[in-house]
């Protein structure tokens, strides 16, 4: 079903799954444009940080991530200063908001309910944070202008908060989008999906450390769900980075040298029966990609591998 999700909104799209794992559903979500979410309006707050500072280099988004990860960050009341906050409420009630209209976009029900009632019986939850770059296109792809950072600070921001609401409720598995290689979407690349996998990640796998730290320093505890789904804290991340739709993606060619982008991770880069598209748009580019660059820190354009970081823990294909 779709829900507006309040940071500015969430779609949840509760399905059967094909999965390994015994009672297993996919919960998706997705973007919409709200104060405290992402809108590509440029309004007096976009682009900056709690404190409604410009984001508007390296160093600054560092600050904003700062803020976000530390004391504040996950309060319901921040101080007064905070005058763009994340909106950790507004996402909650829009979650536990029952939907009993006939809005073909919306299928009736509670979000909320229905994944505590899943969690009661024991059934995991794969959450799907769907936010397609057809839906935040990126403006920039210059690690020097301020317009990168603050693209880049408000793309963080968000996954961080999905990923908050994902811990509060024991989900596990966190998914940041569904089959990217499908669609034809111009506004992803080689390139792109590089800028998607580092940060998004990054994101995702920070407020769970988070989070987990707060049940720790015994500021939350430990989700109620959790129990029931025969988990306890700290409850660590599986990154799925994306399920593929091109299930006969190459794999990395031997002896590849990451970073690499695009033909240079394949194989057989551009074989007809492997790819769609041709150049930076070959939809073959996301698994090879993924494979090869699971190591590669944000911002991608650094080249920065760090051998104890993964990007992602799991990733599937689409058959």
């Amino acid at each position: 079903m779709v829900r507006n999700f309040g940071m500015g909104g969430q779609n949840l799209n509760v399905s059967s799954a094909t999965s390994s794992l015994p009672n297993f559903i996919v919960l998706q979500t997705a973007a919409a444009a709200a104060p405290g979410g992402i809108t590509k309006a440029l309004s007096y707050y976009y682009g900056n940080d709690p404190l409604n500072v410009s984001v508007s280099s390296q160093a600054a988004f560092t600050t904003a991530v700062g803020y976000l990860r530390g004391q504040y960050g996950r309060s319901y009341s921040p101080p007064n200063t905070w005058v763009y906050p994340p909106a950790w409420a507004q996402v909650d009630a829009n979650m536990a908001f029952t939907d009993t209209s006939s809005n073909v976009g919306e299928m009736t029900g509670n979000p909320l309910d229905t994944v505590n009632r899943l969690a009661a019986l024991g059934i995991q939850t794969l959450g799907v944070s769907l936010l397609p770059c057809n839906q935040y296109v990126f403006q920039s792809m210059d690690p020097t202008s301020a317009l990168y950072w603050r693209e880049r600070w408000e793309l963080y921001k968000h996954t961080y908060v999905v990923a908050g609401w994902f811990w509060k409720r024991a989900m596990q598995r966190v998914e940041f989008w569904n089959e990217p290689d499908l669609g034809g979407l111009p506004c992803i690349n080689a390139s792109t999906w590089l800028e998607h996998l580092t940060l998004r990640s990054m994101a995702i796998q920070n407020a769970y450390a988070d989070f987990n730290a707060d049940v720790q320093a015994n500021n939350l505890p430990c989700p109620a769900n959790a129990a029931p789904l025969g988990l306890s804290c700290p409850i660590s991340p599986i990154v799925v980075v994306s399920a593929f739709a091109n299930g006969g993606m190459s794999l990395p060619a031997a002896g590849t040298t990451a970073p690499c982008v695009g033909a240079a991770c394949l194989v057989a880069p551009g074989a007809a029966t492997v790819c769609s598209g041709t150049g930076a748009t070959a939809t073959c580019f996301f698994g090879a990609q993924t494979i090869a660059n699971e190591h590669l820190t944000f911002p991608p354009q650094s080249g920065t591998m760090n051998n104890t970081w993964y990007n992602g823990q799991a990733f599937s294909f689409h058959r």
